[in-house]
């Protein structure tokens, strides 16, 4: 069949190299897509399917306690459980004032429906390697034809750094997050030349904002920088313009029930420990070349250089294949490959030690921690450029020069192949939780596997035993100080005596409230195993009460003789309020502009602008 007897296939403007694609999409087509990018994701997630989570993970374990007690106090009717009692061997800690909170309410989603947290969390990475696959399928449709479109949503499903972020560093909130990556530049581009998807994208901007703050605060910046480039090469409708700039203020709007907590409150806890995990931003620079500093991945190393050289190849092919496919429109060709070697230079850039003092002289960056949490947007380059390589050769086989064609894909499946054979030898490193191998002996050497699956098994099994800590950064600070309170001891009673006489009797003990009856003979003091934040009230006999900060950071009661009945709650703190009052005002604005925008579609539909 002549391509140009379907509608599907690119068609050849012959005054110049660009494959104009159609964006039409047969139902049968986008249910293939669908199929293969099911395949490959349970494909890639098999291992953690069938064996388990893989528990010498860095951060899967501290996911998992989070749902356990996230799930569980929104069962005993908090909305928002910013507070979790559990943890810190039942100190407690504000971990979701300052931890977006997505993953969990999905992750409470799926337990909803019966899974454990173990199998819960296998199938938020499922859904997440999924999603990347769909998200960026949905982008290259866009550009491309189906085929380019499928292989670039196969190389960054299966891109080495999305592999080990599962494998190796468990860090499921930045999977979730880099999934969201390819939904958010397609419904730019779609605001770019068509006036559509604004909604969509405001709400890409909210959802990313309650996913992973490092992954917002990275894949913001490089958002306007793509959107100021696009708005200097071309001339854009004012109502356009207006769109782009609300989309990520009113994202943001939304989200500020929690943006806003976790930006005001952050002087109250240890946050400052996160600029000097592994040895803070200057010790995570990805070196081009020579030897790693000490204490840095290997396997990130050959990651970044993999996907430079790899992104590289792609895009000279791109360009070589589009220049002879067409030799009148060389510029055309060099146009549309040269914005991901450009952006490879960038993200390059910015991983590397020659961005030091760019670093150095912005506290807000360093919070990101690691300079190589780029690898997200790297890994986007890499299959961008692999994808419009394959658009180029299919050209070839479209105008009958398929021995060009067949040199250009031998060469790129070989880099594909490397990408997945990488990703099978990260993704099999590691036991899963339910085929560790010898526990028993490992047990006995007093290995880190032995202690890794303990830990998690405890987690599962008894999660609300008091038994478990939480991260060093979400500790309080003592009031009115810099002074962190002091670490949490296990196996203490919830209420301690310190001074005087009194018989205490717990009524109810939730996450975020606590009941409590005490008959007091003598004038006591009373200790209770929970920090005193800001956010924790007491009331005494239905009167707001006094608390006082213990020198260890508990909440502290003191109680003249007689009977009481006391209650601690965890309420709205000033900037929890002033959160929520501008997500209302957000969610107003958002309904205004969304009738707005439909009433003047129906007037005047938007012209497409072509770039």
């Amino acid at each position: 069949m002549q391509p140009s007897q379907n509608a599907n296939y690119p068609q050849r403007d012959r005054t110049s190299a660009v494959i104009k694609p159609t964006f039409k999409t047969t139902l049968k087509e986008t249910l293939f897509a669908i199929a293969t990018l099911a395949l490959v994701a349970l494909t890639i997630n098999f291992k953690i399917l069938h064996d388990g989570i893989i528990f010498e993970t860095h951060d899967l374990h501290i996911h998992l306690k989070w749902l356990q007690f996230f799930s569980q106090q929104l069962s005993e009717g908090s909305l928002y459980p910013r507070w979790l009692g559990g943890l810190n061997f039942g100190y407690g800690s504000p971990t979701f004032t300052f931890y977006p909170p997505a993953v969990m309410y999905l992750g409470s989603a799926l337990k909803a429906l019966g899974l454990n947290a173990e199998r819960a969390m296998a199938g938020l990475i499922l859904l997440a390697t999924f999603m990347a696959g769909l998200g960026f399928y949905l982008f290259g449709r866009s550009r491309w034809h189906c085929v380019p479109a499928l292989c670039g949503a196969i190389a960054y499903m299966s891109a080495p750094y999305m592999i080990y972020n599962v494998y190796h560093r468990g860090a499921i909130a930045e999977v979730l997050a880099t999934s969201l990556l390819p939904f958010g530049l397609l419904f730019t581009d779609q605001l770019l030349r068509q006036g559509k998807r604004w909604l969509a994208l405001t709400l890409c901007f909210t959802f990313l904002s309650l996913t992973h703050l490092p992954s917002l605060l990275l894949y913001a910046i490089a958002w306007a920088i793509y959107v100021i480039s696009n708005i200097a090469i071309q001339r854009l409708p004012l109502k356009r313009l207006f769109h782009l700039m609300t989309a990520p203020i009113i994202g943001f709007g939304l989200s500020s029930f929690y943006l806003i907590p976790a930006v005001l409150e952050k002087k109250l806890v240890n946050l400052d420990y996160m600029r000097r995990v592994s040895g803070g931003f200057a010790a995570n620079f990805l070196p081009l070349v020579g030897a790693p500093q000490e204490g840095l991945s290997g396997h990130l190393i050959s990651m970044f250089r993999y996907g430079a050289a790899s992104t590289v190849v792609c895009v000279i092919t791109a360009m070589a294949l589009g220049i002879c496919f067409s030799r009148s429109a060389k510029t055309t060709w060099i146009q549309r490959a040269l914005p991901w070697l450009v952006s490879l230079a960038i993200v390059g850039f910015l991983m590397t030690f020659p961005a030091y003092r760019l670093w150095a002289a912005s506290p807000t960056l360093q919070m990101v921690q690691f300079p190589w949490r780029l690898m997200g947007l790297f890994a986007l380059i890499y299959a961008g450029a692999l994808g419009l390589a394959v658009e180029s050769f299919w050209g070839f086989w479209t105008w009958k020069r398929p021995a060009y064609g067949w040199l250009a894909v031998g060469l790129l499946l070989c880099l594909l192949a490397w990408n997945m054979k990488y990703s099978y030898v990260l993704s099999t490193r590691y036991p899963g939780f339910y085929a560790p191998g010898d526990i028993a002996a490992a047990r006995t050497e007093h290995s880190w596997q032995a202690r890794a699956y303990d830990r998690v098994a405890l987690t599962l099994s008894a999660p609300f035993s008091n038994q478990l800590g939480d991260v060093a950064e979400y500790l309080p600070l003592l009031p009115n100080s810099e002074v962190v309170v002091a670490r949490p001891l296990r196996d203490q009673p919830p209420v301690t005596i310190a001074k005087g006489q009194a018989v205490v009797t717990i009524d109810q003990w939730k996450g975020d409230y606590r009941q409590l009856s005490v008959a007091v003979r003598q004038p006591s003091e009373l200790h209770v195993r929970t920090y005193n934040y800001p956010a924790w009230h007491a009331y005494v006999n239905g009167q707001s009460a006094p608390i006082q900060t213990t020198s260890s950071g508990l909440i502290g009661l003191t109680l003249a003789p007689g009977d009481y009945r006391i209650e601690l709650r965890y309420e709205a703190t000033a900037a929890m309020k002033l959160g929520r009052l501008f997500s209302g005002l957000s969610l107003l604005c958002l309904g205004a502009l969304w009738v707005a925008n439909r009433r003047s579609r129906v007037k005047s539909p938007a012209k497409t602008i072509r770039c």
